[in-house]
């Protein structure tokens, strides 16, 4: 018999015999586990598929500036047509602001502050964000002067606060901890988090839409193995439903951009480096998929970059 079990026996016994009862509680690590992977799964060199590159050909069809000082865009294409985009944008009492435009890039409505700079947080600093259902979500670092928090804001889409809450509240500062360059998707029922640790690991967080962390495992990350970079990369979810992460390179590095998948139980499946042309590929800090392929973005130099996969 279990421990629960023979608690609920022993309860429902007390019960019948003198009106006493024992109230089980669930293990602290049974509700946010934490599980630590070693990593075996060696990379294989993906090959470049020539057919696909001499049809497919993307063409500039426009460019719009926004709002000058801003920087670091999220953007985030809504079901409707219309588009938000969340940028650093220092003014007021925030560091991060939301832009609603339409198909045309006009303006809607006015823009609103995302985060919040506080005396129990400190101040924002890098940032993701996601569309979920009917609202805007905004994972965000805050930053102390000894301490960093990990903080979910969630809005209305027109700008109204749901919920602003930590995730991770106040971890010193090199105490395993590091909430800058985080990425996010949605994946398992669940808003799923990457963050580094200032120790060479990666850490993936999957917490629930009220901040509740679910589970967090953590992967060692180095230069040649299955993750290459602890902190700016990127998240998506492919076509068989699989948790993929798009890691990077230290910069002046030559070696191109390593897309490591997951399984269900969080253990590495496949570990693919994609072409390269030699050049520095660094911070592929955004992805999205169009007619069955996945754009990834990424930095070279000073210079943005795309890659463009299959479903393969």
């Amino acid at each position: 018999m279990s421990l629960r079990g023979a608690v609920i026996t022993i309860a429902a016994l007390g019960l019948v015999v003198g009106g006493w009862l024992f109230f089980y509680r669930q293990p602290a690590n049974d509700v946010a586990t934490v599980e630590t992977h070693d990593q075996t799964v060696p990379i294989v060199e993906a090959p470049v598929d020539e057919k696909l590159a001499d049809f497919f050909v993307l063409t500039n069809v426009g460019t719009f500036a926004l709002p000058l000082g801003t920087y670091r865009p999220e953007l985030l294409a809504a079901t409707d047509g219309t588009f938000y985009v969340v940028v650093v944008e220092p003014k007021g009492e925030s560091r991060h602001w939301a832009y609603h435009y339409d198909a045309d890039w006009k303006l809607i409505g006015q823009p609103f502050a995302v985060s919040a700079i506080t005396e129990e947080y400190g101040e924002s600093a890098d940032h993701r964000a996601m569309l979920f259902g009917d609202e805007l979500v905004v994972i965000y670092q805050s930053r102390g002067a000894s301490d960093q928090s990990l903080i979910l804001a969630r809005f209305t889409l027109d700008g109204q606060l749901v919920k602003r809450l930590p995730i991770i509240a106040n971890a010193a500062n090199g105490a395993g901890e590091d909430f800058s360059e985080p990425a996010i998707t949605w994946f398992n029922n669940h808003i799923t988090i990457t963050t580094g640790t200032g120790e060479q690991k990666l850490k993936i967080r999957q917490i629930d839409v009220d901040g509740n962390v679910v589970s967090t495992e953590v992967y060692p990350v180095a230069a040649g193995s299955a993750i290459s970079n602890e902190i700016g990369n990127s998240l998506f979810v492919d076509a068989n439903g699989n948790l993929n992460l798009v890691s990077g390179n230290e910069p002046t590095s030559t070696e191109s951009l390593v897309i490591t998948t997951f399984d269900s139980l969080g253990e590495i499946s496949a570990s693919l480096r994609l072409p390269t042309n030699g050049r520095e590929e660094t911070f592929p800090a955004d992805n999205t998929g169009a007619s069955g392929y996945e754009f990834i973005a990424y930095i070279s130099g000073v210079d943005p970059y795309l890659k463009i996969l299959d479903a393969e």
